[in-house]
């Protein structure tokens, strides 16, 4: 269902040549895709023109695409795009999905200070109020949510955003 709404909204902002929409689509598909598993699905579409965007939305679909990346295990790219996300705006959507960036590629790269890394994803959601952007890269990625259970600071949290998400 989730796919035939962006659908209707991708076809809707094209009839109305609404830039705004078809970005804020692409990015909700990205994520969408993310969460089912299907990152190599999520690379393979073309972004969006960003020349004219809103910083905040330009930064949300750079980041978007660097989630999808990172779950590929593209980590280089992924981290190039986070960087030009933040770089862009400090807007809510960037700064979640940046941490949940270097926290997937903390834990694909089992990085020293990977538990670190992914307290400060669940931190940087709760303060940001965006836990569900932690909810869509656990989904991509089961690993990241051992790293979010096993760790004795961020557990409570964690269990918090499993259980309001129904996982």
């Amino acid at each position: 269902r989730a796919h035939l709404a962006l659908d209707s909204a991708l076809h809707e902002s094209r009839r109305c040549n609404d830039e705004f929409g078809l970005q804020s689509v692409y990015a909700s598909r990205v994520r969408l895709l993310v969460q089912e598993g299907r990152a190599k699905e999520a690379c393979a579409i073309e972004p969006p023109d960003l020349e004219a965007s809103l910083r905040s939305m330009k930064g949300e679909v750079l980041a978007s695409r660097g989630l999808a990346l990172a779950s590929m295990g593209r980590l280089e790219e992924a981290r190039a795009l986070r960087a030009v996300a933040l770089e862009t705006t400090a807007g809510v959507e960037a700064r979640v999905l940046g941490a949940a960036i270097d926290a997937v590629c903390a834990v694909n790269s089992l990085a020293t200070g990977k538990m670190e890394t992914v307290e400060w994803l669940v931190w940087t959601a709760f303060d940001a109020g965006a836990v569900d952007l932690v909810v869509t890269a656990y989904r991509g990625n089961p690993d990241l949510l051992v790293a979010l259970l096993s760790s004795p600071i961020a557990r409570e949290q964690a269990m918090y955003i499993v259980t309001r998400a129904g996982d």
